[in-house]
């Protein structure tokens, strides 16, 4: 059966909006933060990552709340679409936990003084990350009409 307009359309978005998250993530983890840190001293480097750090979640939870919302509103006329909206749910599971868990905690370790527990917690945080980047990389090639 030849899929509709619009799921052709939920399909169209879904994917559009995992492949700009994934662009989100690979241009800040690959790009801004590598540059932040050889420019600047590292206590500077760090301060300014900090900053950019909501900026760079909230982006990520819009664009997968919106790849969710368009995979769950489709989810019929989609092939995949189940396990695209699971990879998604996933990476924003793994943005959520570096946002409300692990960035309130490394805040609290900043300095010298606790150099190894901070070092634990960000390494935690990048395998996080990469873990969300593969989730939404893979989302983003699943779905699509079922004419397609």
């Amino acid at each position: 059966m030849p899929a509709s307009r619009s799921h052709r359309t939920l399909a169209s978005v879904a994917r559009l909006a995992a492949v700009a998250a994934a662009a989100v993530m690979l241009f800040f983890t690959f790009g801004i933060a590598p540059s932040l840190f050889a420019v600047y001293p590292r206590a500077q480097a760090g301060e300014i990552t900090g900053v950019l750090f909501p900026a760079y979640y909230h982006t990520l939870y819009g664009l997968g709340g919106l790849a969710a919302l368009a995979l769950a509103a489709g989810r019929c006329g989609i092939r995949r679409a189940g396990a695209a909206l699971l990879l998604v749910v996933l990476a924003v599971g793994c943005v959520a936990t570096m946002d409300l868990v692990l960035g309130p905690m490394m805040d609290q370790l900043r300095g010298p003084a606790n150099r190894p527990a901070f070092a634990r917690l960000h390494g935690i945080a990048m395998l996080l990350n990469l873990l969300a980047l593969l989730a939404i990389g893979v989302a983003s090639a699943l779905p699509r009409p079922h004419d397609a």
